[in-house]
């Protein structure tokens, strides 16, 4: 366990599950155990640039028809003030997002029948993963800046991978009250209504918002990391801050802990989120684990979004602010390498 967290801390790894997971896939794959081992996803799509690598379908066509948005659900809907932990990164809720942008068009309607939808997308992920994949072969990015992060993992058990996925960004209602998960209801970029088990999905107007906005992964190609523009970061922390300030207030405590350290590490910084996490769970249980995974997945998003880096000597880790992320601490504007400038 002390080994799989110090794999997660040091950007190698999303969570402990990917850790546990990618060292039974190793135990099985053993020289004299299957003749046929299965390799890693990354191994399995060979590396494809110049003119015959092609976007996705997920083109935002802005002179095409324009999908009906609906209004979200309510922020009392949400199970937790935080983002949910099976949350790493954000680059999937894009691919989400316009897909069902276009089958809202297509079915010419404002709600699709979630579980259709869920199907639907069952049948395109994968493809979604073999995309990205490439992208960060030819980028050779390391773990930790991959852009594959969070999409179904093709080389595992594709069921549970894809159940995951579909839980994480789609989400779905509570059998047990009303509430609601997944991130894209969380942050109000789709409208999740209904019982558990017979939801109904549509856009909202801040989704449509989202999606419409060029992104450079999926129009451009660009194996770049972070992956997203500075209007799309800033429209992510709008809706942040518009659906639960206690999110923000974690992007914060945290940014603001490891400009104080300078260079702060894993060890460091447990005791410090900790000390916020108990506005929200008993001390009883915070323990070290719970504590470490939590904030591994929020420096995993704040990476994405360019806020924070890792630098590794050997097997330690330790986090720095970027010039983006202190700013934005500051109250000033979102900043990194591409596009234009918007207020934070």
């Amino acid at each position: 366990m002390i080994r799989a967290l110090e794999l997660v801390a040091s950007g190698s790894y999303a969570t402990v599950d990917d850790v546990i997971a990618d060292g039974i896939e190793a135990l099985r794959n053993r020289p004299g155990k299957d003749p046929n081992p299965k390799p890693h996803a990354a191994e399995t799509v060979s590396v494809q640039s110049g003119p015959g690598f092609q976007a996705l379908e997920l083109g935002w066509n802005a002179s095409g028809p324009m999908p009906k948005a609906v209004e979200p659900i309510g922020i009392e809907s949400l199970p937790h003030p935080l983002i949910p932990i099976t949350v790493p990164r954000f680059l999937a809720a894009k691919f989400v997002l316009r897909f069902l942008a276009r089958s809202v068009v297509r079915a010419a309607t404002e709600y699709l029948e979630a579980d259709s939808f869920r199907e639907q997308i069952g049948y395109a992920a994968f493809s979604w993963t073999e995309y990205v994949n490439r992208l960060d072969q030819q980028a050779t990015h390391q773990r930790g800046r991959r852009l594959s992060t969070s999409f179904p993992d093709v080389a595992r058990d594709q069921e549970k991978s894809m159940s995951r996925f579909l839980e994480a960004y789609v989400g779905s209602a509570y059998s047990s009250g009303p509430k609601v998960g997944g991130l894209l209801p969380f942050l109000g970029f789709v409208s999740l209504r209904g019982p558990a088990g017979r939801e109904r999905i549509g856009i909202t107007e801040a989704g449509l918002r989202f999606t419409r906005i060029p992104n450079p992964v999926l129009d451009e190609t660009e194996a770049s990391f972070p992956p997203f523009r500075n209007d799309e970061i800033a429209q992510i922390l709008e809706a942040i801050a518009t659906r639960s300030p206690a999110e923000l207030d974690h992007m914060r405590y945290y940014l603001g802990s490891i400009k104080e350290m300078g260079r702060a590490s894993r060890s460091s910084l447990i005791p410090r989120m900790r000390n916020f996490y108990v506005r929200f769970w008993s001390p009883l249980d915070l323990n070290a684990g719970m504590v470490e995974a939590m904030r591994a997945t929020l420096h995993s998003r704040c990476l994405e979004l360019g806020f924070v880096e890792t630098e590794r000597e050997g097997r330690t880790a330790s986090y720095n602010l970027t010039e983006a992320g202190a700013e934005w601490l500051r109250g000033g504007s979102v900043r990194n390498t591409r596009g234009v400038e918007q207020n934070g």
